[in-house]
């Protein structure tokens, strides 16, 4: 059908402008300093796969922005996987806090960064949006011209790389 064809066409394009990396990597650099280490309990919880345990959590946050942003989360997951590695690098060969990679609804995150309530909500919010912003409905159509208009005043900010960063960075990292 047409809407398949232009399904794959967006996700074509989208694994296009991330190279021949699978997934989309928050760098170690970009973690957001300002943002709470994440608790040995959620930690715990993410080292048994339990990544809506983990979010539940965070929905508890004394920081209102982080338990509303978990809250809408928490909604939105399905199935999504979690998994703790070590070593987690980028094409590059530079540390990753975490990639959600879209063609296995799997969070990965590094277990030897300082993992934060960014990274978590960050890698989440991939989880939720990326099969959105890959299709064509209105709603992507509208955060694709959202992000072209501002892109430009964005500068280096790492939500200026492409339209999946900008929605991750501006819930996880307002």
């Amino acid at each position: 059908s047409a809407a398949t064809a232009d399904l794959r066409s967006a996700v074509a394009t989208l694994k296009e402008t991330l190279g021949s990396m699978d997934g989309l990597p928050l760098p170690a650099a970009e973690i957001a300093i300002t943002s709470q280490p994440l608790s040995q309990q959620i930690r715990a919880k993410l080292d048994a796969g339990d990544l809506q345990g983990a979010i539940n959590d965070l929905t508890q946050s004394a920081d209102q922005t982080v338990s509303r942003v978990a809250t809408a989360i928490g909604k939105g997951l399905d199935n999504t996987k979690v998994v703790m590695v070590s070593g987690l690098v980028n094409a590059e060969g530079k540390t990753v806090a975490g990639l959600y990679d879209p063609a296995t609804d799997t969070i990965t995150l590094n277990q030897d960064v300082d993992l934060r309530n960014h990274v978590l909500l960050h890698e989440s919010i991939h989880a939720v949006t990326s099969h959105e912003v890959a299709g064509n409905s209105a709603a992507a159509q509208q955060m694709r011209n959202l992000f072209e208009s501002v892109r430009d005043r964005l500068d280096t900010a790492y939500g200026a790389t492409n339209l999946d960063e900008f929605i991750a960075e501006a819930f996880s990292n307002p």
